[in-house]
């Protein structure tokens, strides 16, 4: 596993180690015939006080509360540290990525001592992305990694920052089926059920439109809860009938839970990062010129939370732009 400094400023870091923590709870899964490694960013400040380094295991554990199991396992023999990303490569078998974004998870391939910085380092390894990226940028690194001679499989995690510490997120992959096959015991860890979608570009494309979905609809629940409350009905009585309707469904009402109480820390799914898939999806759409009317709405909106100052809240903060 590793997490090198992805971003320049100090807040980006902060918010990739929480983006991190908040998807990739449970992300970090051993099996006992390989060495597998994790690129990630995490708070070190409990385990050393350096910067995020790499780091990589033999075993089969992961992180229900992940520094502290971090430190235990660190503090056991079973983590070993490296200060770059090429010298994880070279003492592991399946390296596995989780950033923040496209940008970040280009750095640890095509960066100073990156993956890709040493000839024949990744011969006959494999590499697992599950950074949320667009099909083309995961297109690119896939042909680098085979160039250098190793396998690539992208897999796209859905699932709530609860879902993830509890392993049942849903992970969507594409690419090279043998390495599929060979990364199950982490896929079990970290998730429910893991599908296999085929070519490289159909896990991102999959993700992308579980996203729109999801985006859309998030929207629509603070809006509806933003007209309740000015035509002065009270969103407890909204939340308890909205639970008994066929609409009702655990994502919504966790939102709408969110919205009644006004808690908007400690986010699921931050805003900055919904925003983020919206766009991912609307580059996508102008390539397939497929029309994405409410899509574009929505991230309308969401930059405009955005520019109010509610990034690294829950994306249900959205309501408090309904009330404006």
């Amino acid at each position: 596993m590793c997490g090198d400094g992805a971003r320049d400023s100090t807040r980006g870091k902060r918010d990739e180690r929480r983006g991190c923590r908040n998807i990739c709870a449970t992300a970090a899964a051993f099996a006992q015939l390989y060495n597998f490694a994790y690129f990630g960013l995490w708070n070190s400040s409990e385990l050393k006080k350096k910067p995020d380094r790499a780091r990589s295991s033999q075993g089969h554990f992961f992180f229900r509360k992940f520094c502290e199991e971090l430190k235990r396992k660190y503090q056991a023999g079973l983590v070993q540290l490296y200060d770059t990303p090429c010298g994880v490569v070279f003492n592991s078998d399946v390296i596995f990525s989780c950033l923040s974004d496209a940008n970040a998870a280009g750095k640890i391939l095509f960066g100073n001592l990156g993956v890709l910085s040493v000839d024949n380092a990744l011969e006959g390894k494999g590499y697992v992305e599950m950074t949320g990226i667009d099909p083309e940028t995961s297109l690119d690194f896939c042909k680098a990694i085979q160039n250098k001679g190793g396998r690539y499989l992208e897999a796209q995690l859905q699932g709530s920052k609860k879902e993830a510490e509890d392993g049942n997120l849903v992970v969507l992959t594409a690419g090279d089926h043998s390495l599929f096959e060979k990364c199950q015991t982490c896929f079990k860890a970290m998730g429910k059920t893991a599908f296999y979608l085929g070519n490289v570009g159909y896990a991102a494309k999959m993700n992308m439109v579980i996203n729109l979905v999801n985006s859309i609809s998030m929207i629509g629940l603070s809006e509806a809860f933003g007209l309740a409350d000015r035509s002065g009905l009270s969103a407890k009585n909204v939340l308890e009938i909205l639970n008994v309707t066929n609409i009702a469904c655990p994502y919504l009402q966790r939102k709408a839970d969110r919205i009644v109480r006004r808690d908007f820390q400690n986010p699921e799914h931050a805003l900055q990062h919904m925003q983020k898939d919206i766009k991912l999806c609307l580059d996508l759409s102008n390539t397939l010129k497929q029309p994405l009317l409410m899509a574009s709405t929505a991230n309308e909106i969401l930059k405009n939370a955005r520019r109010m100052g509610f990034d690294g809240q829950d994306s249900s903060c959205i309501y408090m732009k309904t009330k404006f």
